[in-house]
Parts: C-alpha cells; structure tokens; sequence
C-alpha cells in the first residue's frame, strides 16, 4: 500500500549542522526506533533541567525538514533543480502544551486530532508535552498561505499553533512514538485558488488625468464646458446641489471645489462665499446625507437628467447638443404657460387624416411662441423644437 508519508526529506545530524545533510524517507523516520532511548533521557531531563535539556537535546538527536529536501538549511537552498521538485508535499504542525496553558485535557487531543481526515501523522514532541502533526497539501508552495489558513482554523478550536512552523526549512528533532497516529490515506488540504496580484499603476499627476480622455476627471472638466457654453443650471433645488457637491468630494476632495463654483455659478441665487461654505461642508460630512455615499456617478446622472452627456473623443457623429429644457418632473413653477398638444379622438375633423395616395391635409408648425419660451428659460431659440398642428388649406 502507498502511503502518503512515503516521501524523500533532508536529515541533518544535528540542530547545530546546517550542510551536508542526507535523504531519508518520512515513513521510516518515524518509525526508526533507532534514537529511542537517547530519546527517552533527554525526556526525563526535560523533566529535571530544563536548561541543560535545551542544551543537549540540539546536539545529541538528528533531525529533519518534513517540508522539503534542502542541500543547506535556509529556506530558498532546495536540492532539486526548482522547489517544485523539492517539496515532499507534507506541512508540520506543532503543538505544545505551554503555549496552550487553558486546555485541562491537553493529553487527550490525539484522540481529536485522529479524526481529522487531512492528518495524516500525529505524535508526541521530544518532551512528551506537545504534539507534532504531518498533513499532506495540494500546494506547497504557498506555504506562508497554508500557514495562515491553519493558524485560523486550529484558533478556531482555540488551540494556538507554533509561530515557527512558518519556515519551511525548519527542523524537526528526532522523537519517536510507539503509539503514534498514521493515516496512509490522509486527504489534501486545498486551498481557495488565490487571490491576482494587483497591477501596479504610477501615480498620475492632476495635470495628465484632466488630459487623458479615459479619466474621470476629463470626462467632468468635459460636461462642465458643455454647461457653461449652454448656461444651464443643474443645481436647482437644494437637494440637488447638496448631491453634486457631495459627488465632488467623494471623487476629487478639497480638488473638486473650483467645479463645484462652475456649476453653481448658473444658478440664479449664486453667491461665492456662501457656495464656498457649503462645499466645506460637504468635505466635514463626505459620507453624505444618512451615512450613505454620493458617488460621482451622481453626478454624471443629474447630468444625464439635464441632456448632458460625456462625447468620446474619437465619435465620429457630430457632438449632441445638450437638451436645454428641464425633465418635466422638475417643472415645479414653469416661468410661462405650457400647454401640451394632446391627441384625441374627436379633436380634429377626419378629413385630416390621409388616405394612401392622397396629399396631406395636415403638417406640423413651428410654434411661434418658442421664442417667448426660450427667452424665459434663458436658453437659445435653436435649442427648441415646438410644433403644433394646422390644417392644410385645400
């Protein structure tokens, strides 16, 4: 049967040797009764002289690095040609007991660890106060990654795991446990595909994003030429000048209060020092009104609202000239008398109606007071399209 542990690792023949090390295979590491007895001396002066075990136990016992094969004990000296080769596939866990102080039944968590389908080794540590897991990954590469991820799930169980475990080339001194846990099937831990690095962008000066077609800020210096050529005041109403202001803010800072005064200055009640406040304002309170935010995408809606619209660059239609008149809905008090041309069903006599193969006997007019219109709204005449219906003389 093919066990999992069955794999090439460096051994070393002491903490205190970094080079020169030779390959053994896990499964019978683990199982060599060979150092048992040294073993078993270092423990019971663990017990005695703690200091003088810390001692002796890095020069008297060979150890391993369970996660790879090295030719020198430091992270990146892998012995194949690249890591890939390298890597036994195995991740070390160490647990010991004095970092986890609040567990009562500390001696009794093999049995928990037993159940665990990704363990594939579990046994006591040279001093018979802490545990050492092996458990087969899919990636060993991401080795910091895996680290992590084991950090938080063992926390989660409110156990603490050796911060040391996160260097690959870390050793592990021999310790032999007759009464060990193996699992020659134990299950790859895989982890989330990880997340793309982000592409690094140089900062761009003010200057080259209001030149740059694709920038936001081309686009905004862009609708508020457009507002300016026109005259047409987007900020009626409080509520919507609040709104573009804190559209502002939220996408240039303290930098977008010289277009919070251009579009403002359209505005019948303009005043710059009381605009200039308010625009403060909006930087103390940026997250808007309730807490929720204003993006400039706010902004570009109102302009949408008002028929301005950001032209490309490279359109080859003629620029759309803005509409003038404001959405209906926004007609509170309309400056003059607006009566709309309704379509019903016995307005107009039906001889108005045309016949296939019949001249017409009616046709649409400009109405002659667009003028008077255009005047009150302070728009151009051109900008308007008023027609009305007259009959044809026959």
């Amino acid at each position: 049967m093919t066990s999992i542990l069955d794999v090439q690792v460096s051994c070393f023949k002491c903490c205190k040797a970094p080079s020169e090390p030779r390959p053994v295979n896990m499964l019978t590491w683990l199982r060599s009764p060979k150092y048992y007895d040294e073993q078993l001396r270092l423990r019971e002066l663990a017990a005695s002289d703690p200091e003088q075990y810390r001692q002796e136990k890095i020069v008297k016992l060979p150890a391993v690095t369970p996660f790879a094969e090295f030719t020198y004990r430091k992270n990146d000296a892998f012995k194949g040609d690249d890591a890939e080769t390298s890597y036994s596939g195995l991740y070390c866990l160490d647990i010991d007991q004095k970092d986890n102080p609040h567990i009562e039944n500390f001696h009794q968590l093999k049995q928990e660890f037993c159940k665990i389908k990704n363990v594939a080794y579990c046994g006591l540590s040279l001093s018979g106060n802490g545990y050492f897991l092996l458990i087969p990954v899919a990636e060993p590469r991401r080795h910091l990654e895996y680290f992590e991820a084991f950090k938080k799930l063992f926390a989660a169980w409110d156990i603490t795991i050796d911060r040391a475990c996160k260097d690959n080339s870390r050793l592990r001194i021999y310790s032999h446990d007759p009464a060990a846990y193996y699992n020659h099937r134990a299950e790859k831990v895989v982890l989330p595909p990880p997340k793309p690095k982000p592409v690094y962008r140089p900062p761009v000066s003010r200057q080259q994003r209001a030149t740059d077609p694709a920038s936001t800020q081309h686009k905004i210096e862009q609708l508020i030429q457009k507002i300016a050529a026109h005259r047409i005041d987007i900020t009626d109403g409080y509520q919507n000048w609040r709104t573009l202001g804190f559209a502002l803010v939220d996408e240039f800072g303290e930098g977008g209060r010289d277009y919070f005064h251009q579009i403002s200055y359209h505005n019948a009640k303009y005043d710059h020092a009381y605009t200039d406040k308010q625009y403060t304002d909006f930087l103390k309170h940026h997250q808007g009104h309730g807490g929720k935010r204003i993006t400039i995408g706010s902004f570009f809606a109102i302009c949408q609202d008002y028929g301005i619209a950001y032209e490309r660059p490279d359109k080859s239609t003629a620029e759309r000239r803005p509409r003038t008149e404001k959405p209906r809905s926004k007609w509170d008090n309309p400056p003059i008398e607006v009566i709309p041309i309704v379509q019903a069903e016995e307005d107009y006599p039906k001889s108005w109606d045309g016949s296939p193969g019949q001249p017409p006997t009616a046709r649409l007019v400009v109405s002659p007071r667009r003028a008077e219109f255009a005047t009150a709204l302070n728009l151009s005449e051109e900008a308007l399209q008023l027609y009305t219906l007259e009959p044809i003389t026959p």
